[in-house]
């Protein structure tokens, strides 16, 4: 079936799980099996099947991301016939197709070194989508990984190529119950890069070039402790005229945070706003709906990870390809097996 994978997934319900898993690894670059149970959301042998027929058929690799505590975890991905099968998918998206172009050259080494980064960054929307409660209009509408992500900064150039002004982890776009929404860059710090370095990437958000497509954007920052959003924090408002009006209020908050309060949304966010630095909620950093726009249409767009509706016909939770390609097929032994 022909839809734009770019935004919340049109007839969301009609769509196989097969077609739901090529997806959500097309909208978010690198999962863990873990993160796309939560979601599509599904139950984990079922997942495992849908992979292994992925795996078989080569549309999609894996990468193993995890610690002696967990050696057996990993991370998938599309590989560029994973990619030519979501631009077959969504026939219809300009940016499916541009990425089907761009992913050869993307080699396998490089994409094992991002995995481990790449992983951390979707935990942060798992975290937003186990937070969500679509029953009062509260949810993640947009995921977009790094590759989409990139795109949607690119400045085209009469006879050269395209120049990406900005290159964030992720992008996306929390809704809440009130109506408001946050469209937010995000940037994850592993505490491994100097503050120097982290300050100087903040400063292309500033660019005059990107003031019209960041207006009304956060830039958010996720550290692993708090000691280190504090270091982060003061090194991007060091030089506090750098963000004037129509630049992303940028905002800095931690893992350890997030444990401590119970939750990415409960959460203190150390902030710049309107040139003063305080101590925000992320619904702080909402804004309300433009003029003629509303939240999302529950019969158009659906909150990421939330419960299926029942699709207008019955169809099987895998296309019979991918039924063949699982019958017999030894699941990939993920975690908590």
């Amino acid at each position: 079936m022909a839809v734009s994978a770019a935004t919340a997934f049109e007839a969301y319900a009609a769509f196989t799980l097969r077609e739901l898993v090529l997806a959500r690894l097309y909208q978010a670059q690198t999962l863990t099996i873990d993160q796309l149970c939560t979601a599509i959301p599904c139950q984990k042998t079922v997942a495992r099947r849908v992979l292994s027929a992925l795996l078989s058929e080569r549309l999609a690799v894996r990468f193993p991301v995890g610690d002696p505590l967990r050696p057996r975890l990993f991370a998938y991905c599309l590989t560029p016939a994973g990619m030519s099968a979501v631009a077959e998918l969504c026939e219809d998206d300009e940016r499916a197709r541009a990425l089907y172009k761009a992913m050869p050259r993307r080699t396998a080494k490089t994409l094992a070194a991002q995995a481990r980064h790449n992983v951390a960054a979707s935990e942060f929307f798992v975290a937003l989508i186990r937070e969500s409660d679509p029953a009062v209009g509260r949810g993640l509408v947009l995921w977009e990984g790094p590759l989409l992500a990139a795109q949607r900064f690119l400045k085209s150039r009469e006879g050269q190529p395209p120049k990406c002004l900005l290159r964030p982890d992720a992008t996306g776009e929390y809704r809440f119950e009130d109506g408001t929404k946050l469209r937010f860059c995000l940037e994850l710090d592993r505490g491994t890069a100097g503050l120097e370095k982290i300050a100087l990437k903040a400063r292309r958000y500033c660019s005059h070039e990107l003031q019209d497509r960041l207006e009304g954007w956060a830039a958010l920052f996720v550290c692993p402790t708090r000691r280190r959003a504090r270091g982060v924090f003061d090194a991007l408002v060091r030089d506090g005229d750098l963000w004037g009006p129509g630049d992303p209020a940028p905002a800095v908050s931690s893992w350890e945070e997030f444990a401590w309060a119970g939750g990415v949304l409960a959460a203190r966010w150390l902030a710049l706003l309107d040139g003063e630095a305080a101590e925000v909620a992320l619904r702080d950093l909402a804004l309300a709906p433009a003029a003629g726009e509303g939240g999302p249409d529950p019969e158009v767009a659906e909150f990421i990870g939330a419960p299926r509706r029942a699709p207008a016909r019955v169809r099987g939770l895998l296309a019979p390809r991918a039924r063949g390609a699982a019958d017999g097929m030894t699941s990939p032994r993920e975690e908590g097996r």
